[in-house]
């Protein structure tokens, strides 16, 4: 019921048109939970990913921010068990900046996925795993005239489309932040 920070290692499964491999990075998230509903809120999440050329062996980066609606389903489990979880799913949109091939180019991005959160018994800190698909709006990279080029194998018109993989800690902030405390009438 607090802001939330989250920091993870990422994994970023490229679009196979383009002709870089795989890549790793860091994912780094702020949520605000909603008033309305213990269960939704809103988080603002910044990517960074560096990948290697097939071609030449040399890097490509993709760098992103998004905004995404995050909706959770409430723990699972028995309580006071280690085996708990709380299934999440997110949708949002935002933007990917990829510097492919030497060339930094700006594009729109939408993203949906999900994931589980396990909660520690360590002030309310969680592990947070998680997997999104990205397409990012992009006719550029894969163009036509870059085939004769060797950046990509095909022509993609749009979208360019990527996986997400990160595992990281959850943390609240509630240090910083008041939370709610429900006041009860005691006897006198």
């Amino acid at each position: 019921r607090v802001p939330y920070l989250g920091f993870g290692l990422s994994y970023l499964g490229a679009d196979t048109s383009r002709k870089t491999d795989d890549g790793s990075g860091y994912q780094i998230t702020f949520g605000i939970p909603l008033k309305s509903s213990q269960n939704k809120a809103l988080e603002i999440s910044i990517f960074d990913y560096a990948l290697t050329r097939t071609q030449d062996g040399d890097d490509n980066f993709s760098t992103g921010v998004m905004l995404d609606y995050v909706r959770d389903y409430g723990l699972l489990g028995h309580s006071g068990s280690f085996l708990r979880a709380k299934p999440y799913w997110l949708v949002g949109g935002g933007f990917d900046e990829e510097d492919s091939f030497g060339e930094k180019k700006l594009h729109l991005s939408v993203n949906a996925g999900g994931g589980f959160y396990f909660p520690t018994r360590f002030y309310g800190w969680g592990i947070r795993t998680e997997a999104r698909i990205r397409a990012e709006l992009n006719d550029e990279t894969c163009a036509t005239s870059n085939l004769t080029t060797g950046v990509c194998t095909e022509t993609v018109s749009t979208p360019v489309t990527d996986y997400m993989f990160t595992v990281g800690l959850q943390i609240p902030l509630a240090w910083f932040f008041d939370r709610d405390i429900p006041i009860t009438d005691e006897p006198e």
